[in-house]
């Protein structure tokens, strides 16, 4: 499970947004650097699910799979 990039990135993106929320800055600062790190995160799975789906079935977590 943890070989997922688009996983990994998707948990680094909630804990991203959740320590936002706790360093106390204005809420309306913290509203749009939440935003802006939610439109990265869904920008690269959208990407990478084109990339794995483009490649044939040899993902990178199919690639680490195999060493």
């Amino acid at each position: 499970m943890f070989r997922s990039k688009k996983f990994v990135a998707t948990l680094l993106g909630i804990v991203s947004v959740v320590l936002v929320q706790l360093v106390g800055i204005a809420p309306d600062q913290a509203k749009v650097v939440a935003e802006i790190i939610g439109a990265i995160i869904g920008t690269f799975n959208v990407g990478q699910g084109i990339a794995d789906g483009m490649s044939k079935g040899t993902t990178s977590s199919a690639a680490v799979a195999r060493r």
